[in-house]
């Protein structure tokens, strides 16, 4: 039986806005959890980013280790946040958590930022 993967996301009943994004792309055994930061700007943008730029790294990097490829996609992850933060007055100070689980070739790597935290 193949391993399956099961992912949701509640607002709650605090916020007006999800900021919470994610991905579970199997095929390429990335999985993210990102948790744009409540109460500031841009949250929602900053961990929609981080997810995109995380996935697309990963995938067109692969001729990188697993963990210094989680590593980097999740430095680039922070700096093109950072950047887009500083260029958009909207969007500054925008920041997001991410969990980030990579498998490949029967191992995994779990990449930590922030307080969300994930458990085995």
């Amino acid at each position: 039986m193949k391993p399956r993967s099961f992912a949701i996301t509640d607002i709650g009943m605090k916020r007006k806005v999800n900021q919470d994004a994610f991905l579970k792309d199997e095929e390429a055994g990335i999985f993210l959890v990102a948790d744009g930061m409540g109460g500031h700007r841009g949250g929602e943008v900053a961990s929609q980013l981080a997810v995109q730029i995380i996935r697309d790294f990963c995938i067109s990097n692969k001729h990188l280790l697993p963990a210094e490829r989680l590593n980097q996609a999740i430095n680039e992850s922070c700096d093109q946040i950072f950047r887009k933060s500083a260029e958009n007055e909207e969007l500054h100070g925008m920041g997001t958590t991410i969990l980030a689980l990579l498998v490949e070739n029967g191992e995994a790597v779990l990449a930590q930022v922030g307080d969300s935290r994930g458990y085995l």
